[in-house]
């Protein structure tokens, strides 16, 4: 039977592929099935030497990374021609290792090293246009509410945007947890029927302008309440918690809660503008200076955005990012004015 574990190096190493006549590569060390160049950390005179490296196999690395992206977050914005720089990646891979940790110096793990870079390529332009997060936090993750600021529907309890991730934490596409299921007002006592429309529904039905993600715990009972500041933050007697120093707290994160429910108001409009600017990129023909301009605002709005979020203010911002050059200065508020303009002449209703 066949090792597939080790079949590159049977095809290209040992020279078992059609096109080797079964000679062997000159550089194959057959008693520890291992490469001389890659052993001796020479990956700049592997990459011109190696039979398996070429831009086709670099190529077929970056297709499936961005397959992979496409499926997780239903969002292509990176033309693996036009977008990546591929002389950077192979720059890199002749960079020489140091203490690299390999276990076996063979073309499979070659191979592994390959695509981890174009991975880390990938995933570095996705954070660079804010169509994924830094870090692994509660916000980036798919059961992290996009319509229910700061509940997990997973354990149906309030979490902050940077709380550490749990074990059932996952990127697997927004779309597929903001569901009927999630709702409250779904009753699975009468087939999942909606209380809130009297209507029958699917579990798997996209959510409608209704949708209250489910929360169990008191906190959060307290926070969905329409009169927040009239409301008695205690619950019934049965139900209060044992110590003054659990009421403090309950009281601390409630005011927490009400400053900071304007900010949280506006990322459904945030994430609105940025995918506008988006589908701005995709409609401008590919090559073209025109494209290349739209794809530097986007950045330029991502970044702000982020930056907005921290406390900081429009000037300085702009200030940060264009990091003391004069010139990057100029053209980001140009390119913000731009932006302004754009959404002011196309979705007017987004700036009132």
């Amino acid at each position: 039977m066949k090792n597939f574990k080790y079949a590159l190096t049977d095809k290209y190493c040992r020279g078992f592929g059609k096109r080797f006549g079964k000679n062997p590569c000159i550089y194959f060390d057959a008693s520890v099935q291992e490469c001389r160049l890659f052993r001796e950390l020479k990956p700049d005179i592997l990459w011109e030497k190696c039979r398996y490296t070429d831009f086709f196999m670099l190529y077929k690395s970056i297709d499936r990374h961005l397959d992979r992206f496409m499926n997780i977050y239903g969002i292509q914005i990176i033309d693996n021609k036009e977008d990546i720089n591929f002389n950077d990646i192979i720059e890199n891979l002749k960079r020489p290792v140091k203490n690299p940790g390999f276990t076996k110096y063979n073309l499979e793990t070659w191979k592994k090293y390959i695509n981890t870079s174009v991975y880390r390529k990938v995933r570095e332009i996705l954070i660079k246009r804010g169509i994924i997060g830094h870090k692994k936090e509660c916000q980036n993750c798919s059961f992290f509410s996009q319509t229910k600021s700061n509940v997990c529907l997973l354990k149906k309890e309030i979490r902050k945007k940077t709380d550490r991730i749990c074990e059932k934490y996952s990127q697997t596409g927004k779309d597929k947890t903001e569901q009927c299921e999630s709702c409250e007002h779904l009753t699975k006592r009468i087939a999942h029927f909606c209380f809130k429309k009297m209507e029958p529904r699917n579990k798997t039905d996209k959510t409608c302008e209704e949708y209250k993600a489910i929360i169990t715990n008191i906190i959060s009972e307290i926070k969905n309440r329409e009169n927040e500041e009239s409301y008695d933050i205690y619950p019934p007697e049965s139900d209060n918690p044992e110590t003054l120093l659990e009421k403090k707290n309950i009281e601390i994160k409630r005011l927490k809660e009400i400053e900071s429910k304007k900010l949280k108001e506006k990322d459904p409009l945030s994430e609105l503008m940025k995918k506008i600017l988006v589908q701005r990129v995709q409609n401008e023909a590919r090559g073209t200076a025109r494209r290349t301009i739209c794809k530097r605002q986007h950045e330029l709005f991502c970044n702000v955005l982020n930056l907005l979020e921290k406390g900081i203010s429009m000037e300085k911002a702009i200030s940060k990012i264009a990091d003391g050059d004069n010139n990057k200065l100029k053209m980001n508020n140009r390119d913000i004015n731009e932006i302004r303009i754009y959404f002011k002449e196309n979705c007017p209703e987004l700036i009132k």
